[in-house]
């Protein structure tokens, strides 16, 4: 049994500090709306599994029910207290407090919109747009139950719990004010549209049903009003095990050894949107290979990613990730120009060069000195191949050997960023059916959490096929996935309408 914390503990290859765990007041208004116990719900559901990092929440000002679709576990209407006090009773070891008025030790978030309070940020969600600010929100237009916005305040108020604890001081700047526009972080179409989506259908296949997965997943549940035709798929054979509840914001420890596809379906339901879960290789499917219009790749291998690409040569394809503090969206193709879900992830005999790469980022000093005494290699060149893959720096085949693929399990990750990424992949999927917003194709847009106010944080940027892929880069399997994105194109249809393909 592992500690809940353990995924997200380590330095990240000297970023973080130890730090001493802090309380989090999370302070929900009288009369939330909807966006406001969407926003309230995930922080809730991040903060509980931050282990090491928040020494216990409380909650203030709890009277209240549960609206629709705020978590598959309970139903409308049950009290938010409760469903809080059984989260955190499953979740892990933060305690949650239920009080009516926060004292002034540790961090104070108060959810939603309204004057700034002193030593105190705001987290307001509405729609597609989030804000975490120090300063006053104003109140936002119109009416939405959309989840985009809501989840994404949440993230940026947990990841601020974590840099506050785990930043060394002189590289911490806190959050003054900070607002993330998901609709228009690719191509600005304008104001975002303040429907629930009613009516829009989604086709697609989804590939991982990990952190990012479930994220994406728990998104479009939230939505309530889509609908379509997909397909989720997991091959991990190890099902759900305890190293995964740090950042999985679905399942807690009754879900401990189940199967992580038919779980998740069994949890949401879903209701108008139709999804087959396949607990093994996508590949395997019974339904016809070119059924989905999109693929999305939520894996965490390089070997998947590969063996997806060669399987499916996918018209539209997405994949979102995580790498320490970062999330990443990748907006694939188009065929010979943009990347393929291969490109720039090379794979090693054994495991895969980017998760042993990574491996040698997070090392502690020690472990690094170990290391490079077994490769005899210095400590500088390995740090230097960790973070450039340089080719001919490093004995791959004596690092493939010594970092056993059991180590791959213990991979720095962490719930806010895991969350942001799927929130992404979700965003994109929505925003492709819609046929508006979208991130443009051959683009990767990257949120970085540890200097999340940075100017261009989460913009797409151009992304160009790798030369050496040891997919795209092959002139007959290009072709066939050229053939696919126009016969792609060519069937989209106007915006929202586009039907399954049985």
């Amino acid at each position: 049994m592992t500690a809940l914390g353990d995924r997200h503990s380590g330095d990240l290859g000297g970023q973080l500090s130890p730090g001493t765990p802090t309380v989090v007041s999370v302070h929900l208004s009288d009369n939330p709306t909807v966006s406001d116990q969407h926003t309230t719900w995930m922080l809730l559901n991040l903060l509980l599994r931050l282990e090491g990092v928040v020494d216990r929440v409380i909650l203030v000002g709890w009277p209240v029910g549960l609206a629709r679709r705020i978590s598959p576990h309970f139903a409308e209407g049950t009290s938010f207290a409760a469903a809080a006090t059984d989260l955190a009773s499953h979740v892990g070891n933060v305690p949650l407090e239920l009080e009516d008025r926060a004292g002034g030790v540790g961090m104070h978030f108060n959810i939603g919109p309204g004057p700034s309070i002193e030593h105190a940020w705001r987290v307001s969600g509405h729609g597609w747009q989030a804000t975490l600010s120090t300063g006053e929100v104003p109140e936002p237009a119109g009416d939405t139950t959309l989840p985009f916005g809501p989840y994404a305040a949440a993230c940026l108020a947990s990841a601020e719990v974590f840099r506050t604890v785990r930043l060394p001081s002189e590289r911490y700047t806190p959050v003054s004010s900070l607002n993330i526009d998901l609709w228009n972080s690719g191509v600005s179409t304008g104001v975002a549209p303040a429907l629930d989506l009613a009516g829009v259908r989604l086709d697609f296949g989804l590939a991982g049903v990990g952190a990012v997965g479930v994220a994406a997943l728990n998104t479009w549940w939230a939505c309530d009003a889509l609908t379509g035709l997909a397909v989720i798929a997991d091959n991990d054979a190890n099902g759900i095990d305890d190293t995964n509840l740090n950042r999985y914001v679905l399942f807690d420890d009754r879900h401990v050894g189940l199967p992580k596809a038919a779980t998740a379906c069994e949890i949401y339901g879903f209701g108008q949107l139709e999804i087959h879960p396949l607990d093994g290789p996508y590949e395997r499917e019974q339904v016809a290979k070119w059924s989905p219009r999109v693929l999305l790749s939520a894996v965490d291998t390089n070997e998947s990613r590969r063996d997806l690409q060669r399987a499916f040569a996918p018209g539209t394809a997405f994949g979102a990730s995580t790498e320490g503090l970062r999330a990443e969206l990748m907006v694939l193709g188009p065929a010979g120009e943009g990347p393929c879900l291969a490109c720039h992830n090379k794979v090693l005999e054994g495991i895969p060069d980017e998760v042993t790469r990574r491996q040698v980022r997070v090392m502690t000093d020690t472990d690094l000195l170990e290391l490079a005494a077994a490769t005899q290699t210095s400590p500088d060149v390995l740090r230097h191949w960790a973070q450039t893959g340089a080719c001919g720096l490093v004995n791959e085949a004596a690092l493939g050997h010594l970092l056993t693929p059991e180590s791959q399990q213990q991979l720095w990750s962490v719930g806010f960023v895991s969350v942001f990424a799927g929130l992404m992949l979700a965003g994109q999927t929505v925003k492709h059916a819609l046929r508006v917003g979208m991130a443009p194709f051959g683009t990767s847009s990257r949120f970085q959490f540890r200097q999340p106010q940075a100017i261009g944080n989460g913009k797409p940027r151009a992304v160009q096929a790798d030369p050496a892929c040891a997919v795209c880069a092959n002139e007959v399997h290009r072709d066939v996935w050229a053939r696919h994105g126009s016969a792609a194109h060519a069937s989209a249809g106007e915006p929202g309408s586009a039907e399954p393909r049985r």
